[in-house]
């Protein structure tokens, strides 16, 4: 990373939107954005494959799910912060990486001028390529200050990205004998509302016919037959 090269630029920028660069507020700014920058982008010299290939045996079949892992990242197009969660959830292929592995491996991609829908798939890449699981699925849902602070201007949007690789890829589900199809649902029943889950889940068992799922994932809560667990934010329909 060239500090030079920003600290000039952030003087031009100061100059450029009126102000004075040598001004007393301004004066160690150009340094403070340069240092800043090595946290904020720090993940252009980093590399997953660091963290990913620090594995252990496991006889793990079922999915690994790991939630709200916080992030913040910075917006290619305006240079300005998004934020969020991200949720992983991987089924093993007989090894198994370390919980904080996950989260560091969000760091360096999160680290970088990005897109969210890049971000997601990037994760999902690194994930299927250097840990090699059956199946992977990655769900980033993020706040965007490009549309809280400037432009349409409105704050709470959330906007939600999700990609699968694998077995947990509807079209890729013959070869591995694990499947994970994807159902986005609008009405999310609460805890309480275990009638209306059951009522559609019944309407989807209608749709899917052939599949008998022995897993269901919903908006905060993971189905297992008759059995209710909490989890994270992670929609899907899996037959393992």
């Amino acid at each position: 990373m060239d500090k030079d090269k920003i600290k000039k630029a952030v003087s031009l920028f100061l100059e450029g939107i009126g102000e004075d660069p040598e001004r007393e507020g301004l004066l160690e700014t150009p340094d403070r954005i340069a240092k800043m920058c090595e946290e904020l982008f720090g993940g252009y010299e980093a590399d997953a494959a660091g963290h990913l290939e620090k594995t252990f045996t496991s006889t793990q079949k079922g999915l690994v799910l790991e939630k709200d892992i916080t992030f913040y990242s910075v917006c290619e197009h305006h240079l300005l912060p998004f934020y969020g969660k991200v949720h992983i959830g991987y089924i093993p292929d007989g090894k198994v990486v370390g919980l904080s592995k996950l989260a560091r491996t969000v760091e360096v991609f999160a680290s970088r001028a990005q897109i969210q829908e890049q971000l997601t798939d990037q994760i999902a890449d690194a994930m299927m390529d250097i840990l090699a699981p059956k199946g992977v699925i990655v769900m980033v849902e993020a706040e965007h200050m490009c549309m809280t602070m400037r432009g349409i201007k409105k704050p709470g949007t959330k906007t939600i990205t999700l990609s699968t690789r694998g077995c947990a890829k509807e079209e890729e589900a013959g070869i591995f004998g694990t499947t994970a199809v994807l159902i986005c649902y609008e009405n999310v029943p609460s805890g309480k509302n275990e009638g209306n889950y059951d009522a559609r889940r019944k309407e989807n068992d209608r749709k899917y016919e052939n599949w008998k799922p022995n897993l269901y994932i919903w908006k905060k809560s993971i189905y297992h037959g008759n059995f209710k667990r909490d989890t994270g934010f992670l929609f899907g329909r899996w037959k393992v």
